[in-house]
């Protein structure tokens, strides 16, 4: 059976669609969050509260899996800096650190929380992150979904272009 250039045009796409959705995947992240809970507090001791959080994350490469945090070096690097008195650091820090919140979605009730102050020349920096660990998998189920979209779409699109070439 001869194939028309069409319909081989519509089953390589299809097929570099299925290669780029296949090298970025949809993941699923999971967190383990903790907060302090001062509910009834000077009567009752503060407690703390640990809980396990997950969202999805549309796409994100293979090649280079989605991570929260930043690296020993990096975090060495910016507390260097911060002492030496580099006021530009602890804002660099801190898009750095929400650039990657917002990247993979983390959900806002999760995200960082900072307080950047200058006293004596050298700045403050609290910062509070209420994720203590993080773990990204590829979501499975609806990668098989996406690539089954793909392959239908493909198939239903060759299966008319060969019949209009005909």
């Amino acid at each position: 059976m001869i194939r028309s250039t069409k319909t081989i045009r519509v089953i390589a796409l299809g097929g570099a669609i299925a290669a780029l959705v296949a090298l970025h995947p949809p993941w699923t992240a999971r967190a383990v969050a903790m907060r302090m809970n001062f509910k009834g507090f000077p009567a009752v001791p503060p407690t703390s509260v640990v809980d396990t959080v997950g969202w999805t994350v549309p796409f994100a490469p293979v090649y280079s899996p989605p991570s929260l945090s930043l690296t020993a070096q990096q975090l060495t690097d910016y507390q260097a800096r911060l002492s030496r008195g580099d006021t530009s650091a602890a804002r660099e820090w801190q898009e750095r650190i929400e650039t990657i919140e917002r990247r993979y979605r983390v959900p806002d009730t999760l995200r960082s929380e900072w307080s950047l102050k200058a006293s004596n020349d050298a700045p403050a920096v609290a910062y509070r992150r209420k994720i203590v660990s993080a773990h990204f998998d590829v979501d499975i189920a609806r990668l098989g979904v996406y690539l089954l979209v793909v392959f239908a779409a493909t198939a239903a699109v060759a299966i008319v272009t060969s019949r209009l070439s005909a």
